[in-house]
């Protein structure tokens, strides 16, 4: 009526508005509307107010601008797409609200303490972090908006409002998170939590209640001018029972951590709010609720606030009439159903149904009012527990949330938060109730007398005694250690004996108690732990002793003959116990439970594990009501009178409580006649010198010392029968004078003082001391130096004691500068002195000129005639003048004890002091899931205090990066600490296992390399620096809360935007999918039972028969599925009905990678005897080839895996329905479909040719790939297409098991390959490639077999950053793999000047005309564009569109190279050197030269290829044939026709038999060659006469025919790394910053520093003796050898290459040292897989991968490349190698002939025969006669 009236004015007053006052209005209005939409984002408080702003917008401002573009953007926010079609959000979300409770669910129910929700909480952290608005608005007056600096918002940190609730709820899960969970760190600054209670605090109405946005600003007949019809209390801000509670709850949690911020106005607005809370309780007993249906939602709110304000069922009757309330609404099924009706109509309306998420609303109503009768709560339980669904998660039912009255809103997170909420409470509520139940006074007394059960004498009777008592008075038993544990078999017993039963948890060995303490304790009255103790597990209680103390806990240790580990517990723990009996253990125990309990303090009891004698047991049920008696009647462990003993005067005490122990009880113990005090301790070692128990006594009787003088002596033995009455006697007369400086051990035979130990230093820790021992030299000054043992004893290498010198040693330096600077106002001063001490005062800091000046000075002051006692003084302090570099080494007690040892004290101190700490590892291969080591906690700790230096480094990792690190730190003037990585197994770990174990922990994360510098922060620079990809969780929470411009890229919505937008598409696929499912399912609703096919593969194989094999059972109408078998468990395994499992052989009889996981399980449930298949029927289908295996001892590796899972899978309980053997007919035939007629045709599969056909010219879809942020990975289609573009993918495969067992992707990342023709590149080139390599990849570089750059490690975020680097320098990576032409190579020839340039030229000539076309590589990767409308497509005018089929290559006789694609490879080769293998290649030229020198053309070769697959004979090496000569200019026509015929020819049915020397084969060579005659037009001439003597590198210098120098350098296998001794990358950097000429990268992975000026000579030979570049001190065998990179990142490798050639190279040349070959050449040469990318098949000796630690042994290649060599051995391990080498290279050194190579000797002696041709590279393998081992079938 009223908005009839109104209607009909305002109708009016259009008509006859004002038009400036109507102006003005609608401006004002229009300026409110704006500042709306800057201080949301665009978002506004809801989609009403959104689109009425959006249209406000549009009308005023157009379409076309970007006020409009952002509204339309934002609009996307609120549209949701559901089963009822498209639909509006509330708002843009209920992040906060959500992820505010389901925090304190998963915190106040104890699941937060799992590690597996460790790092999900951390990151609800760092968003709430994130959420959390910082800044009041920027329109704050103006808008009229209240405050929101340190509020939280219902959604998004964007959408900028202040909810009052919301604020409280994320205030609480900040505090729980940051102060309740172990190990988390202090993201939200305390600061920011104080602006969250300012906030909150002024937000309290004047009746005490909470609105939601802000205060309530107008009267409540404002709502009568309420135009909405569906909305109400709309116009104002109403006080809601909901925001009240919220701040109730937070504002007490807080002042619970911070009872000294604003405590009066905290107290006062809390009691104002419970009181308004009472006001508005309904006269019925509940709350109405605003924003969640209705009263169970409200009540539960307003209960728990109640709560916190001390108001229970007990002693509230508000709060028993609320409980009454709930209960009157409780149905027969134990749960609440309310409808949203009830908020219409204002009263409690029932809903059809009980509601799962209103039970547990009002479940956890009733927990927090303490409700003291479990009944209602169990119904409640059960009710929720019988709702859950199969996969654990709870049906959504009928709606849950409310706003405005009317309108309703779905929670869909609720059903999950709150159930876990409340079952979590309700299982420690329940318990806590029936056990008050049942303790009433009114059932049991409460005063006990214990009655006894007499039990035998057992050798292990102390750990039964205790492990009852521990069982019978605890709620949760925790024990460590294996099956086998002294424990297991008690608990286990006892469970199934006892009728109380606590929750009883084995601890795994090696885990940490402490954590699962933690993790069990909540809502518990007594927690044991009954463990065996280590030195590792008394280290973990100690780190943990603050949270522990303060629990009902009892510590029962058990020790054999050796107080050491125990110990230093003593001093952490209030109280301690240690029994020496079985009956002392077991009466102490009941003692310590009692106290526990009683005290809430943590106790230790230490018990002797194998002491025996009877025992007098309490009954089982007076263990309980003695825990809770008020009187204890038990015998005192306190030490008693001094009993006699038959020596004379001489008394014995056992003291049974070493804390606390009182100087009163000692005094009163020890009689006052006593002289002589003997303390003795079963000590095998002690960390201190003196123990806690030898100190109470002696500062006990220290009163009685003025007395009469008191002897007390310490003594630690280790064997109880030396205590002996005989042993004692001589103890007590020989040790009556003995000075009391250290305790006494008393052994065997003699009596001696512990000395102290001389520290033990790793060797491999060494690394670290020799680097800085190499970067400072005499400046280095190591404080804690265990050389100082000797003449300071073992104190010297403490930590306290080297930081004491360290301040001393400063100090004297402040007094030596104060006594140079008084000195220097002293008149008679000579002026030569007062320079030489000027000058000292301004280099005195200076590293290398202080040493100089000091050296003068002091030199001019002992000189000098100056009478002064300042002279005297400065001569004293003299050796404080030079600058020095001060480090200690750290030991784990720094990182450890903040407190009391030397970090705290060095970080705090300020001094200018380094400290570094290996961090040891003791495993060979540290989990990633391993926690942060407490150490790196600490560094965490160190960066937080802010001009502390920190920096986290690896050696075997990085050594650059440690030089860097260690220089910085030493820059750095104040506290620097470096934490080391250091793995360490043991003396003799191989150094591969050390570099293997520190790249796993590098690459994983678990140990992130990094450099903090506090100085770049003042300057403005980023002070943090990665070095390494990965980063702990806890490192990045430092740094996500210290990046604010992380923050700010974080908080931006592009993601959000793009998932929401998607969102319709995704729903509209999910029904088509759907659909069609239901539609096959229909289809083949047949009698034939479903089939699971489950395949292992390797190399394909397998899946590929896998999948043909579903295709074919689908064709006969089952419903047959596919899978890989780790993607199975036993569990779901035993679901199956009928499976099929199709597995090849891998390595030495090995299942598959992506099989290893089940055989795993499946074997180890074949050792429990556990028959879980007992309705699976199953059949194998094994894949091998019996010719992979031939020698007798091998045999039984064929077929392996297949026959092992078959025998598992029947050991099982398995059926089998088709034996093995002939296998698919029968499959068909025992599934009842062989009769089945199938008439479509089997698809064809798909391969790479249609893969390359498809991709748009090599586009695919790897822009879309790069885009993806969910995987590392891109598509398997793309990866094919990035090789064109010089990109493989690949992972580590040093932690591909781990990281599957751990269920996350491989650890992917990508090789790129640089296109480099003829292998030359400039310094400036260079520099870039280095920089890309340390950005972006793993901070090494490969130079390749094909002469060119090789980056390993890039992940997916830096390929396009790294390519466009390389771009930059004038280079690229197109073609550098892929099936088109690789990389040209061209001979290095440096002595020839002129030739190489002219080959070079031809190289790159070769190399651009066979290029590819496409311009997709420059739009992927250079982000040029695409033209509009394909309006310009891509055309390949010599690839076409399928590109090759199979790899060509054209080398200039220097290099060459080959992987596992499709390639076409060319060399140049210039004679007499094949420096690149000319004939490995599918095209090679080799350069003839005229009378005067000149290039006069090429011979013309074709046909060369190294691939191979083991056990495929139609697989084979080949070496090129020359097929004629051509000219210079005709050399680039003539590579295009011979790729032509290849294109056109090449087997692209079968890919390993596409390369081009099988199309040769095939086609017959003349054929071929008349093909490629008929399309060049002419034809090739005869080919010339050439010579070639070697293909190996000549090392050293050489003057080029242009006068210009030449160095050829070492670089084994091509790897261009720095390490220890050998800093390579560092040297050619600094080289490449000075070099005026060209690089030159050869074939054989070395590199020519090429067209030096003779000037330039001398600088650069000094920078080559500087970094040990000019070495060539190594064996011929060595300087020959190459190696491919295998492990870890090559996905074909099956063994080690790169890592181990080195390794077995350093026991071959010991060999040929023995015979005198060091300085022979032998060509040796490993692949780790038969593809061949080291050219293995024409090398002397070789060797290819097979599977782990096994070749293929190979012999009898041609010096110069011009001979194949043969298979001698087909599987060899290194044993095997040398014992075969041994004979035979001695054998070589004995009878070769003058100039015969080893390849040509082992032929000659008959070893092995000849390979004429490739095609009979098989016939004759095994060796020859007597060296014949194997016969080929």
């Amino acid at each position: 009526m009223v908005l009839d009236a109104m209607n009909v004015v305002l109708s009016l007053w259009e008509s006859c508005a004002i038009p400036a006052v109507r102006k003005a209005a609608l401006k004002r209005t229009y300026e409110l509307i704006v500042y709306e939409d800057e201080n949301t984002g665009y978002q506004t408080l809801g989609p009403v107010s959104k689109m009425m702003n959006l249209l406000c917008r549009f009308v005023v401002e157009g379409p076309d601008t970007e006020v409009y573009r952002q509204h339309a953007i934002k609009r996307a926010d609120f549209m949701w797409l559901g089963a009822e079609g498209l639909m509006m959000c509330g708002t843009n979300g209920s992040q906060l609200w959500d992820i505010g409770f389901i925090t304190q669910a998963l915190v106040e129910t104890g699941l937060a303490n799992e590690p597996e929700n460790k790092e999900s909480l951390g990151r609800a952290l760092g968003w709430l972090d994130i959420c959390q608005i910082q800044e009041n608005p920027k329109h704050y007056e103006s808008a009229y908006r209240h405050r929101t600096k340190g509020a939280w918002p219902f959604s998004t940190k964007e959408q900028g409002y202040t909810v009052s609730d919301c604020t409280g709820e994320g205030l609480k899960a900040v505090l729980y998170l940051q102060k309740q969970v172990t190990g988390t760190e202090k993201v939200i600054s305390d600061d920011r939590l104080f602006d969250a209670v300012d906030t909150l605090l002024t937000m309290q109405n004047k009746n005490g209640g909470y609105a939601s946005y802000e205060l309530v600003r107008g009267p409540k007949w404002l709502e009568w001018l309420n135009a909405a019809e569906v909305f109400g209390d709309i116009m104002i801000e109403f006080c809601y029972p909901e925001c009240t509670t919220s701040v109730i709850t937070s504002l007490s949690i807080f002042r619970k951590y911070y009872p000294n911020y604003r405590t009066a106005e905290i107290e006062r607005t809390i009691a104002a709010a419970i009181k308004w809370l009472h006001e508005v309780q309904k006269p019925e007993g509940g709350w109405f609720g605003s924003w969640g249906i209705c009263f169970t939602y409200a009540t539960q709110f307003a209960l728990e606030s109640l709560a916190l304000g001390g108001e229970y069922y007990a002693n509230s009757p508000a709060v028993r009439r609320a409980c009454d309330f709930l209960l009157s609404k409780q149905r027969k099924d134990g749960g609440w159903g309310e409808s949203y009706k009830t908020c219409e109509v204002g009263y409690w309306v029932d809903h059809e149904n009980t509601q799962v998420v209103q039970t547990c609303w009002a479940a956890m109503a009733l927990m927090y009012a303490r409700y003291p009768y479990p009944e209602p709560i169990e119904k409640a339980v059960k009710l929720v527990m019988s709702r859950q669904l199969p996969d654990g998660s709870w049906p959504q039912e009928a709606i849950e949330g409310v706003f405005n009255k009317n309108c309703m809103i779905s929670y869909p997170n609720f059903k999950f938060s709150f159930t876990i909420w409340m079952l979590g409470r309700a299982h420690y509520y329940l318990r806590e109730q029936h056990l008050v139940l049942k303790m009433k006074p009114d059932d049991r007394g409460c005063e006990s007398s214990l009655s006894h059960a007499r039990l035998p004498d057992s050798q292990a009777m102390a750990a039964l005694v205790v492990s009852r008592i521990a069982f019978l008075a605890s709620d949760v038993v925790l024990y460590t250690g294996s099956a086998q544990s002294p424990f297991s078999d008690p608990y286990r017993a006892l469970v199934n004996t006892s009728s109380h039963q606590p929750n009883v948890q084995s601890v795994p060995a090696g885990g940490d108690p402490g954590v699962s303490i933690l993790r069990y304790t909540p809502g518990t009255s007594l927690v044991s732990l009954t463990s065996t103790v280590t030195s590792q597990t008394a280290l973990r209680l100690v780190l943990l002793a603050t949270e522990l103390s303060s629990l009902p806990l009892v510590l029962h240790l058990a020790i054999k003959d050796d107080l050491s580990d125990v110990l230093p517990l003593q001093s952490a723990f209030l109280f301690f116990l240690i029994s020496y009996t079985p009956q002392e253990a077991h009466d102490n125990a009941l003692l310590a439970s009692r106290l526990a309990r009683t005290e809430k303090k943590a106790v230790i009891h230490v018990f002797y594990e194998l002491a025996d004698g009877p025992v007098v047991e309490i009954a089982e049920e007076d263990v309980q009501p003695f825990l809770l008696s008020e009187k204890v009647t038990v015998s005192s462990n306190d030490p008693g009178d001094a009993k006699e003993t038959e020596i004379d005067g001489v008394s014995f005490v056992s003291v049974g409580v070493l804390a606390p122990l009182s100087a009163s009880v000692i005094l009163r113990t020890i009689p006052p006649s006593t002289s002589r005090v003997l303390v003795f301790e079963q000590l095998h070692r002690s960390s201190t010198k003196w123990t806690a128990l030898y100190l109470d006594i002696v500062d006990a009787l220290q009163e009685r010392q003025a007395h009469s003088q008191v002897s007390i002596q310490s003594v630690w033995f280790t064997n109880v029968e030396q205590i002996s009455q005989p042993d004692l006697v001589k103890l007590i007369d020989t040790t009556k004078n003995t000075p009391l400086t250290s305790p006494l051990l008393l052994q065997s035979e003699t009596l001696s003082s512990p000395q102290a130990p001389t520290p033990f230093i790793p060797k491999h820790e060494s690394s670290y001391t020799k680097i800085l021992s190499h970067v400072f030299g005499q400046r280095l000054e190591i404080s804690n130096s265990p050389d100082l043992v000797s003449t300071q004893g073992d104190i010297a290498t403490s930590p306290e004691y080297a930081l004491g010198r360290v301040r001393g040693q400063l100090e004297k330096r402040a007094q030596l500068l104060s006594s140079v600077q008084s000195l220097m106002e002293m008149e008679e001063l000579s002026t030569e002195l007062h320079r030489l001490l000027a000058q000292w005062l301004q280099t005195k800091d200076d590293s290398s000129k202080s040493r100089t000046t000091s050296s003068q000075v002091i030199a001019a002051l002992e000189t000098s005639q100056l009478s002064s006692v300042l002279v005297d003084r400065i001569l004293a302090l003299k050796a404080y003048f030079p600058s020095k570099s001060r480090w200690i080494l750290g030991s784990d007690a720094w990182a450890y004890d903040l407190g009391s040892s030397g970090l705290h004290h060095i970080i705090a101190s300020g001094l200018d002091i380094n400290i570094t700490h290996p961090r040891h590892s003791t495993l060979f291969v540290p989990k990633c899931c391993r926690s942060t080591p407490p150490q790196a906690r600490r560094w965490l700790y160190a960066m937080n205090h802010g001009d502390v230096y920190v920096a986290s480094i690896a050696v075997y990792s990085s050594y650059a990066q440690v030089l860097q690190a260690v220089m910085e730190a030493d820059r750095h003037k104040g506290p620097s600490v470096i934490l080391a990585y250091l793995p360490y197994h043991g003396e003799n770990s191989p150094a591969l296992d050390l570099l293997k174990e520190t790249k796993l922990a590098v690459d994983s994360g678990y140990w992130p390399l990094y450099r903090w510098d506090p100085t770049k922060e003042a300057r403005g620079e980023e002070p943090f620096t990665l070095d390494s990809d990965a980063v702990k969780n806890d490192l990045q929470q430092f740094l996500d809360r210290k990046n604010h411009l992380s923050q700010l890229v974080r908080s931006k919505p592009e993601i959000a935007t793009e998932l929401v937008s998607s969102l319709g598409d995704t729903v509209k696929e999910a029904r088509r999918r759907k659909a069609q499912q239901a539609y096959d399912e229909l289809l083949v609703a047949l009698d034939a039972p479903p089939l699971l096919v489950l395949f292992a593969s390797d190399g394909g194989t397998a899946e590929k028969y896998a999948k043909k094999l579903v295709n074919r059972a689908k064709a006969r109408g089952m419903s047959a599925t596919i899978g890989t078998m780790d993607s199975m468990t036993i569990q779901s395994l035993a679901e199956e009905e009928y499976v099929a499992f199709v597995t090849s052989t891998a390595g030495q009889g090995e299942p598959p990678q992506n099989g290893r996981q089940l055989f795993k399980a499946l074997n180890a449930a074949a050792l429990r005897d556990e028959k879980p298949f007992s309705k699976l029927r199953y059949s194998v289908l094994a894949l091998g080839d019996s010719h992979y295996w031939p020698r007798p001892e091998d045999a039984h590796y064929y077929n392996k895996p297949g026959k092992d899972l078959d025998a598992r899978l029947e050991k099982l309980g398995g059926e089998r329905f088709v034996d093995l053997g002939t296998w698919e007919p029968k499959v068909w035939k025992a599934l009842g479909v062989d009769n089945i007629q199938v008439t479509e045709a089997e698809p064809e599969p798909i391969t790479n040719e249609h893969i390359k056909a498809a991709s748009g010219y090599l586009r695919g879809t790897i822009a879309e790939g790069l885009e993806d942020t969910t995987t590392g990975a891109l598509a398997p289609s793309d990866t094919q297409l990035t090789k064109f573009h010089g990109i493989y993918q690949q992972d580590d495969r040093d932690i591909r098991d781990e990281r599957q067992a751990q269920g996350v992707e491989p650890a992917y990342s990508f090789m790129i390959r640089a296109r480099t023709p003829g292998g030359v590149c400039t310094p400036e080139q260079w520099l870039q490639m280095d920089q890309i390599s340390d950005e972006h990849g793993n901070g090494t570089m490969k130079i390749t077999t094909r002469a060119t750059f090789q980056f390993h490690g890039v992940i997916k975020h830096h390929l396009k950053p790294s390519i466009q680097k390389i771009n930059r320098v004038l280079m690229d990576t197109l073609a550098a793999c892929g099936d088109v032409n690789r990389n040209v190579t061209c001979a290095a020839i440096p002595s020839l000047s002129r030739l190489h340039h002219d080959v070079y030229e031809f190289s790159k000539l070769v190399s651009n005309h066979l290029l590819p076309r496409t311009t997709a590589y420059h739009e992927i990767w250079l982000d040029k564009k695409m033209v509009a409308g394909e309006a310009v497509k891509d055309f390949e005018p010599l690839y076409g569109e399928f590109y090759l089929p199979r790899k060509v290559r054209a080398f200039h006789s220097m290099t060459g190279q080959k992987l596992s694609s499709i390639q076409f490879k060319v060399a140049i080769a210039v004679p007499p050197y094949n420096d690149v293998d000319v004939f490995a290649n599918d095209l090679g030229f080799i350069a003839i030269v005229d009378e005067d020198g000149e290039l006069e053309g090429f011979n013309v070769a074709i046909g060369g290829g190294m691939g191979v697959t083991h056990g495929n004979k139609k697989t084979y090496p080949r070496i090129a044939d020359v097929i004629g000569f051509c000219t210079v200019e005709q050399g680039a026509l003539v590579a295009e026709k011979v790729m032509l015929t290849q294109r056109d020819n090449g087997n692209r049915a079968e890919r390993k038999n596409a390369r081009l020397k099988y199309t040769v084969d095939r086609m017959g060579l003349d054929h071929f060659k008349s093909e490629v005659e008929s399309r060049l037009g002419f034809k090739l001439g005869p080919a010339q006469p050439y010579t070639f003597e070697s293909n190996i590198d000549h090392f050293g210098w050489t003057v080029g025919e242009d006068g210009r120098h030449h160095v050829t350098i070492y670089i084994e296998n091509g790897r261009v790394q720095d390490e220890p001794g050998r800093e390579f990358k560092t040297g050619l950097r600094e080289i490449a910053k000075v070099h005026k000429g060209t690089f030159r990268l050869t074939s054989n992975q070395h590199l020519v520093i090429s067209e030096v000026p003779t000037e330039e000579v001398p600088r650069i030979k000094a920078l080559l003796a500087e970094y040990k570049l000019d070495n060539l001190n190594y064996s011929g065998l060595r300087l020959s050898a190459s190696a491919c990179v295998a492990f870890p990142t090559c996905g074909l490798a099956m063994a080690e290459s790169e890592r181990y050639l080195p390794l077995l190279i350093d026991k071959v040349e010991k060999i040929c040292e023995e015979n005198g070959l060091r300085h022979d050449s032998i060509i040796m040469r490993m692949t780790g897989c038969p593809n061949g990318c080291a050219r293995p098949y024409i090398a002397e000796i070789a060797f290819v991968g097979k599977a782990p630690g096994s070749y293929a042994m190979l012999l009898g290649g041609g010096y110069y490349g011009q001979r194949l060599n043969k298979i001698y051995r087909e599987t060899v391990s290194e044993p095997e190698i040398l014992a075969i080498l041994q004979p035979m290279i001695k054998q070589y050194a004995l009878e070769r002939h003058e100039g015969e190579h080893f390849g040509d000797f082992v032929i000659r002696a008959g070893y092995i025969a000849p390979t004429t041709e490739g095609k009979l590279w098989y016939d004759k393998m095994g060796g020859e006669g007597e060296h014949r081992e194997i016969s080929v079938a």
